[in-house]
């Protein structure tokens, strides 16, 4: 009886990365605003709109109100961007809390 060889199908360990900025809040403004810069080690990213406003996001250029809508409450999710995420909103100030990875 041949032996199996378990090392062959035994893949890369995962490796665990911790939050680099648990729950920070950005302010999103009426101009595109910063959310988060580019980041090459970035791996994902959360983002929940806690404001009373939508923010349209824009993936690594200047956000529009034609963009990507976060309504109150929306979560975001994204892997494997490593761009700089920036948001706008219509009018006032719109809230973004952020966890990345």
């Amino acid at each position: 009886m041949a032996q199996y060889d378990q090392t062959k199908w035994v893949g890369v360990k995962p490796t665990v990365k911790v939050a680099k900025t648990p729950a920070d809040k950005v302010t999103v403004e009426d101009s595109t605003t910063e959310i988060l810069a580019a980041e090459e080690d970035r791996t994902s990213f959360l983002l929940r709109n806690t404001g009373a406003v939508n923010v349209f996001v824009n993936f690594g250029s200047a956000a529009t109100v034609n963009d990507l809508p976060l309504e109150p409450g929306d979560v975001l999710s994204c892997n494997d961007f490593t761009g700089a995420v920036n948001g706008i909103v219509v009018t006032g100030t719109g809230e973004i809390r952020l966890i990345e990875v």
